[in-house]
């Protein structure tokens, strides 16, 4: 047997993980808010990247364009008629961040000042407090019915849960589960359970028995009162300017957020990446694309660029940046469809539970 050095040829196979690939591999791991984070460096390393709009800005549901808007829908400027009304419309905003700006729903104040029994239940939960006042005035499937609304009810006091998909999940029908809402919707903070800024303004001026055809008109206005259409809302309504100044005086003493009163901590909402919704055909997966922004290739910068690079070094370094801002963009498209497969997938296995 002779020993010597000697040349062997062999083939093998074996996996290679690219540095793009386990940067891809690590994005599919990062929640909505780290991806945020992770676009907004890249975007500052990379000239060719721009952050764009939000694909979901205008298309989140109803409840959380109200949130927004609530506070504007109250405040009214100067209206454009010619006689000035009895009113200061800028002496007053509503700011209702915390449980202790939030108590002025009706009966909460009066000429002797706060009625302070009211927020006796402040530091309780706002579910509790519907719980329990529905424990006193529903029994059975009612009842039953009842803990599934308070459920639905966010922590400004607003159903975000259509009736009908409640009933659906009951298996009840969609009149008895209207008839329990509206049940729900006499209980205490007054306007809790309401599915929209007029419907909780209207169930307030109902407590208040100032719910008179007039005030009916100036609650289903509201975006004419935000802008200030003073005059236009009296023609609507068919009331002079004292009595239009009575009626939005009225209003904003009305809380738009009845359910912040209780409790005071300020609660961070879970963003979720999709979200499942039952559909007439089955189980609907959605991806959340308004909590995930959007980054954009400039190619226009990319061709101006281009045209003033001169030097190898420099084209080089812009295709490789050009490349990285379109392998980010693939890699963010990817995480979402990966994303939705999976979500597709636990809500096939789970379908039966």
């Amino acid at each position: 047997m002779s020993l010597g050095p000697r040349l062997d040829l062999r083939q093998s196979q074996s996996l290679v993980m690219t540095p793009q690939l386990q940067q891809a591999i690590k994005l599919l791991a990062l929640s909505n808010v780290e991806i945020e984070a992770f676009i907004a460096e890249e975007v500052e390393k990379n000239p060719l990247l721009e952050g764009g709009a939000e694909e979901g800005e205008a298309a989140t549901a109803p409840e959380r364009a109200e949130d927004a808007a609530d506070d504007e829908l109250i405040a009214a400027g100067k209206g454009e008629s010619d006689a000035p009304l009895d009113v200061d419309y800028g002496a007053e905003t509503f700011h209702h961040d915390s449980a202790s700006d939030s108590g002025g729903s009706v009966g909460n104040t009066g000429d002797e000042g706060i009625d302070f029994d009211s927020f006796a239940c402040a530091e309780g939960s706002l579910c509790d407090h519907l719980n329990t006042q529905a424990g006193e005035v529903l029994s059975g499937a009612e009842r039953a019915i009842a803990l599934q609304i308070v459920d639905a009810i966010d922590d400004a006091g607003y159903l975000t849960v259509p009736p009908f998909e409640i009933a659906q999940r009951l298996g009840a029908p969609l009149g008895q589960v209207e008839r329990v809402l509206a049940v729900v919707q006499t209980f205490d903070p007054t306007g809790v359970g309401a599915r929209s800024l007029a419907e909780c303004l209207a169930l307030q001026a109902k407590e208040a028995d100032r719910y008179d055809p007039c005030m009916k008109l100036l609650i289903d206005n509201l975006d004419l009162l935000a802008l200030g259409r003073i005059a236009q809302l009296q023609r609507i309504c068919q009331v002079d300017d004292e009595d239009m100044a009575d009626m939005i005086r009225e209003l904003r003493g009305y809380d738009p957020k009845p359910g912040l009163r209780f409790g005071g901590g300020v609660v961070q909402a879970v963003t979720p990446d999709v979200y499942v919704s039952r559909g007439a055909k089955g189980w609907r997966i959605e991806i959340n694309s308004a909590s995930l922004p959007r980054v954009l290739v400039d190619r226009r910068y990319y061709a101006e660029l281009s045209a003033g690079a001169h030097d190898k070094a420099s084209k080089a370094w812009l295709g490789e940046q050009l490349a990285s801002a379109n392998w980010l963009v693939k890699a963010l498209d990817q995480r979402q469809r990966t994303i939705v497969k999976v979500a597709t997938e636990i809500v096939k296995q789970q379908e039966g539970f």
